[in-house]
């Protein structure tokens, strides 16, 4: 939805170090990435002003996998459990 009304994409470090807190994801659908998305990590960027293009992606994960790691990001930004 940022992307959709401006230039911002929000991004979330990976990592290869093992560590079990809540807001770690283990990515399963991924095929040269893997680890855990660190989503108490992320920043909002503009790649369009980094000059990212679709050539510069390295991997990308099911559609089914970013659902359910969306859902747990909105539990940082939910209130009373809403």
């Amino acid at each position: 939805m940022v992307q959709q009304t401006s230039n911002m994409t929000i991004v979330a470090p990976v990592s290869s170090t093992k560590r079990g807190f809540p807001m770690y994801y283990s990515l399963e659908s991924t095929k040269v990435v893997y680890g855990k998305v660190l989503l108490d990590q992320t920043i909002a960027l503009n790649l369009q002003a980094r000059n990212v293009t679709k050539a510069d992606i390295v991997d990308q994960v099911s559609k089914k996998e970013l659902t359910e790691i969306i859902a747990i990001y909105k539990f940082l930004f939910s209130v009373d459990g809403e």
